[in-house]
């Protein structure tokens, strides 16, 4: 009996599925756009090994009907979507995405982010008089 490998194994060890992933990325695409996207795929692949990681890759509305509607928004599933993140970088809504992709320096837990160029720093209180000591008489 022949056991199925996890998706993680299949996403990195499978080029159909890495190649895949790659194509829709974290945005998707519309369905009428999946297929013109997967052909060089199919061509190379074979189109029943290209539907068979589609099918484990990629979410869709009315995705196992005959005919989805062509608006219908492809997305990676949410198991796949974890796991691309060796591929594809940081998921735009992971709170680093932003600071990884300017290539800034990860803020370590307790550090206060450093103030925007359009933030306002605080003003600078006004200094108080230095208190002096008095001198001891000789």
């Amino acid at each position: 009996m022949k056991h199925e490998k996890p998706l993680s194994e299949r996403m990195y060890g499978d080029e159909v599925y890495t190649e895949i992933v790659r194509i829709i990325r974290y945005e998707g695409c519309l369905y009428r756009d999946l297929w013109t996207k997967l052909k060089p795929l199919a061509d190379r692949f074979g189109q029943a090994r290209v539907e068979t990681a589609t099918a484990h890759l990629l979410t869709y509305d009315r995705q196992f009907t005959v005919n989805p509607p062509p608006l219908a928004q492809v997305m990676l599933r949410a198991e796949a979507r974890k796991l691309a993140c060796g591929l594809l970088g940081l998921p735009p809504e992971h709170p680093w995405a932003e600071v990884v992709r300017q290539n800034l320096p990860i803020p370590l837990p307790g550090e206060t982010p450093e103030p925007k160029a359009e933030e306002k720093p605080e003003e600078p209180q006004p200094e108080k008089p230095k208190r002096t000591r008095k001198r001891k008489a000789k």
